[in-house]
């Protein structure tokens, strides 16, 4: 019997890249409740959507092999099941009233709460993996598959089933690479060159194009409720796929390739990612975004929501925090 495919061994570039990547999400999760307001905190959060969440991805499926083990599985359930389970009935329980809801039971046992769904869509994808692997074509297909499931108007956030499936492309690419030196190939000087310049034009046309739908970059929405239909939604949708790719390759060619001091804080993104959904609420909840007016206070915004990510990223957090969210249940 072959042995499983081993893991990469941990990479400061690939750790510098979970960094930036968590501070991407928490920073467009603070700009979220004022994005209304459009300007350059609009143009800021739809940039970010473009890569952060299918790289996130990318680099999970990078550092997945299929395992057929009930180690394997426990490993997982423990790793993000558990995770999930708890800071889900956590944040429903604590954050709904000083929000201003009502409990809502149906959405309870349905839709992981806010950011918590790529525990699940992870875990899926994991499992999935072992059915998946050997499967020609792969990435053609996962494609295949995330165009089509645009049809399906049921699927939305319940179970986190339209985003597992609309990001299954950027997971199995990763998967596909596993062999291949990314770090080698995307920090080469030449890709270093267009990578920046990728990043700068794309970040010039999301600031001439303010109308854009960001909706289409969450990948949780069916084409119904997009306005499209037809084959114009299937064409739409893999040109969303072009963009992260163009966009997600762009932004790993930027990325240090040297240990910083930030290469510490990236191996522990799970807390950072976990424990800043209640930052981002409590901020609304209490007020805070209405004293930001102004350049001087919506400047403010990314500049906290990074001091957060700092502060999240200590030992002392992580010593604190660890018996909650790297649990032993199983």
């Amino acid at each position: 019997m072959a042995e499983p495919e081993k893991a990469p061994l941990r990479s400061a570039y690939l750790d510098n890249a979970k960094f930036l990547l968590i501070a991407c999400v928490a920073i467009g999760h603070a700009i979220g409740p004022v994005l209304h307001r459009g300007g350059w905190l609009r143009t800021l959060y739809v940039f970010i959507h473009t890569f952060h969440i299918p790289v996130f991805v990318f680099i999970a499926g990078y550092f997945s092999r299929p395992v057929n083990s009930p180690e394997y599985l426990k490993k997982n359930l423990n790793h993000l099941i558990a995770p999930l389970l708890t800071f889900h009935v956590l944040y429903n329980l604590i954050l709904t009233r000083p929000l201003g809801k009502s409990f809502d039971w149906a959405y309870f046992f349905v839709e992981p709460y806010f950011g918590l769904w790529f525990l699940l869509s992870l875990f899926y994808w994991r499992m999935l993996l072992l059915w998946i692997a050997t499967v020609r074509h792969l990435v053609f297909r996962a494609v295949a598959t995330g165009v089509m499931a645009g049809y399906i108007p049921a699927m939305e956030r319940a179970f986190s089933l339209a985003r597992t499936f609309t990001l299954l492309p950027f997971f199995t690419a990763g998967y596909a690479l596993r062999n291949i030196p990314i770090e080698e190939r995307l920090t080469a000087p030449v890709a270093r060159v267009a990578g920046a310049i990728t990043l700068a034009w794309g970040l010039y046309l999301t600031a001439a194009w303010p109308s854009a739908d960001e909706q289409w970059l969450y990948g949780c929405y069916p084409y119904a409720a997009l306005g499209v239909a037809g084959m114009q939604a299937a064409f739409a949708k893999v040109f969303v796929y072009g963009i992260n790719a163009a966009m997600g390759a762009a932004f790993l060619t930027v990325v240090p390739k040297r240990r910083t001091f930030f290469s510490e804080w990236g191996s522990r993104s799970l807390y950072i990612y976990v424990l800043h959904i209640p930052l981002v609420k409590l901020a609304k909840a209490l007020g805070f975004y209405k004293s930001m007016d102004g350049l001087g206070g919506e400047i403010m915004i990314p500049l906290g929501a990074l001091l957060a990510v700092a502060l999240l990223s200590t030992r002392s957090v992580r010593d604190r925090t660890k018996s909650l969210i790297e649990p032993r249940w199983f």
